[in-house]
C-alpha cells in the first residue's frame, strides 16, 4: 500500500541509509567467488538494513500486542476499547513518524468533524460530500499543502485514513450503522492498521474486540507474515540489484528487475502490514497475493490481487456507485480515484490511467472470444472442471497456449509499466524534466501494444 516505506521505514538519519543506497554494497569481493560474495552482501547489506529497519518495525508490533491484550483480556465496555484503540494508534504514528504524526492525528479529528456536521445537515448523500473533501485535501496536499519531504513521509496514513472516513461515511447513508464520534476515532486510529494499512471496514474492526483466542493457528499466521515481510524485505534492498547488476545486464534484464523492485517493495509492505494487523487482532485480512501478480492469468487479476482491501473498498464504494454511467465510466472513474487516493502522483497516475485502459480492452477482449470460441480464455480462470466451455476446457492444448500467450504479455506490461518507479523517492530535476524517459527510451511499446489489442477487439466487434 504504501511502497515508499520501503526505503523510509530505514531513513532516520542514521547510517543505515547507505546500505540501500551506495552501489559498493554491489560489488565482487576481491575472491570474486559467489559463496564470499554472497557473505559480503549478508555482513553489509542484510544485517544492518534488517537490524535497523525492523527495531522501529518491534515497536508498532508491541504496540498492537498491548492494544489486543488489554481490549481482549480485560472485559470492558466498548467505549473504553476505542478509547484504548484511540491512544495507541497516537503511540502508534508518534513511534513512527514522531512529530509528523501530528498530522494523521489531525485529519481523524477532521474526519470526526465533518462526518458530523454532514450527519447533522442532511440523511443521505453524506458519502459523496466527504469522498470529495478528502480526496480533495490530499490532492493539496500532494500540490503542496504539505512540505514534500513531510507528504513522502506521511501520505500512506493520510491514504488509509481518508478511506476509513469515507467508508465510514457511505455506510452511515446505508443505515449500516449509527454515527459515534468515540467508536469512529477508535476505528480511525486502530493501530493494527494505521500506520502500514491495510483498509478493513468498521464492521472488522468491531469484531476484533470478539476474537480472542490465543492459539497456534493465530500465532501461525502471524509468523507467516512477518517471515514474508522479511523475506521480501531483503529481496528488495539488498538481493535483486545483487543479482541483476547495472553492468552485463540486458536492458529488458534491468526493466524488469527496476519494476520487480517497486514490486517486491510491496509485497515486504503488504506483509508487515498484515502482520501488525493480524498481532492487534484483526483477523479478517489478507492483503496481496505474490503469486498470482509474478505469473498472473491476466492484468485484471493483478489489479485485484495488488492489494485485495484496496480492491474491495474502490469496488464497493466507487465502482458500483458509479456503474449506473457505464463500464467504461465506472473502470476509468474507479482507477482515477485510485490515483487521487495516492496523491496524484505523475508517474503513479499515469500507471494507474494505463492500466486501467489495459485492464478494459484485455477484459473485453478475452471476453469477446470465451464467449465466440466458446473457451476457457476468460480475463478470469475458469472452476475446474469447467460447465460452460466443455468442448474447450484448459486442458486443450490451445487454449493452454492462447492464456500462456496472455500471461507473458502481462508480464510484459507490468515491467514496462513499473519501471518507471523509482524505488528511492524522485527529488531534483529528473522529475520535472522527464518523468517518462524510460517509456520513451522504449518507444512505448506496451502502450502501442494495448493499441493494437484494442483495434483487434474493435474488428471481433463488428465483425461478431
Amino acid at each position: 500500500m504504501y511502497d515508499d516505506l520501503t526505503y523510509d521505514i530505514i531513513d532516520d538519519g542514521g547510517d543505515s541509509e547507505g546500505f540501500a543506497y551506495d552501489d559498493d554494497y554491489y560489488e565482487q569481493p576481491e575472491s570474486s567467488q559467489p559463496l564470499a560474495s554472497l557473505l559480503h552482501l549478508l555482513q553489509f547489506c542484510v544485517k544492518p538494513t534488517v537490524t535497523e529497519a525492523y527495531a522501529s518495525l518491534l515497536q508498532l508490533f508491541a504496540i498492537c500486542l498491548a492494544f489486543r491484550a488489554v481490549t481482549q483480556i480485560v472485559r470492558l465496555p466498548d467505549p473504553f476499547h476505542h478509547l484504548v484503540s484511540s491512544l495507541c494508534g497516537v503511540l502508534a504514528l508518534y513511534s513512527t513518524f514522531e512529530l509528523q504524526s501530528a498530522y494523521p492525528a489531525f485529519l481523524a479529528l477532521f474526519g470526526a468533524v465533518v462526518i458530523q456536521t454532514t450527519h447533522a445537515l442532511y440523511s443521505s448523500g453524506r458519502g459523496y460530500t466527504v469522498g470529495a473533501v478528502f480526496l480533495l485535501q490530499l490532492l493539496l496536499c500532494e500540490l503542496g499543502l504539505v512540505s514534500g519531504d513531510t507528504w513522502e513521509r506521511i501520505r500512506g496514513p493520510q491514504m488509509v485514513l481518508t478511506m476509513k472516513i469515507v467508508s465510514y461515511a457511505f455506510d452511515l447513508d446505508s443505515s449500516a450503522l449509527k454515527f459515534d464520534a468515540v467508536a469512529f476515532l477508535g476505528y480511525a486510529l486502530c493501530p493494527g492498521n494505521l500506520v502500514f494499512g491495510p483498509w478493513t471496514p468498521f464492521g472488522d474492526y468491531m469484531a476484533s474486540f470478539e476474537y480472542d483466542a490465543w492459539d497456534w493457528k493465530w500465532l501461525k499466521r502471524v509468523l507467516s507474515s512477518f517471515f514474508k515481510s522479511l523475506f521480501y524485505f531483503t529481496l528488495s534492498v539488498c538481493f535483486l540489484e545483487w543479482a541483476i547488476p547495472d553492468q552485463g545486464s540486458s536492458k529488458f534484464a534491468l526493466v524488469y528487475r527496476d519494476a520487480l523492485l517497486f514490486r517486491v517493495g510491496h509485497y515486504f509492505v503488504s506483509f508487515a502490514a498484515e502482520t501488525s494487523a493480524l498481532v492487534s487482532g484483526l483477523w479478517k485480512v489478507e492483503i496481496t497475493k505474490p503469486s498470482a501478480i509474478e505469473w498472473p492469468d491476466s492484468l485484471v487479476q493483478v489489479v485485484i490481487f495488488w492489494n485485495l482491501p484496496i480492491h474491495r473498498w474502490l469496488k464497493t464504494y466507487v465502482f458500483r456507485t458509479s456503474l449506473p454511467a457505464g463500464t467504461f465510466v465506472a473502470v476509468m472513474s474507479t482507477y482515477l480515484v485510485s490515483a487521487l487516493l495516492h496523491g496524484a502522483n505523475a508517474k503513479l497516475s499515469a500507471i494507474l490511467l494505463s492500466l486501467g485502459l489495459y485492464t478494459y480492452v484485455e477484459h473485453s477482449l478475452r471476453s469477446k472470444m470465451a464467449e465466440k470460441f466458446c473457451a476457457c480464455i476468460g480475463p478470469r480462470p475458469c472452476p475446474k472442471p469447467c460447465s460452460v466451455h466443455k468442448r474447450h476446457s484448459t486442458s486443450n492444448i490451445l487454449v493452454y497456449a492462447i492464456n500462456l500467450l496472455f500471461t507473458l504479455v502481462a508480464i510484459f506490461h507490468l515491467a514496462y509499466l513499473g519501471c518507471i518507479l523509482d524505488t528511492v523517492m524522485d527529488t531534483g530535476e529528473n522529475i520535472v524534466k522527464d518523468p517518462f524517459s524510460r517509456w520513451a527510451e522504449l518507444g512505448y511499446v506496451s502502450h502501442f501494444t494495448v493499441g493494437a489489442t484494442a483495434a483487434i477487439y474493435g474488428a471481433m466487434a463488428i465483425i461478431w
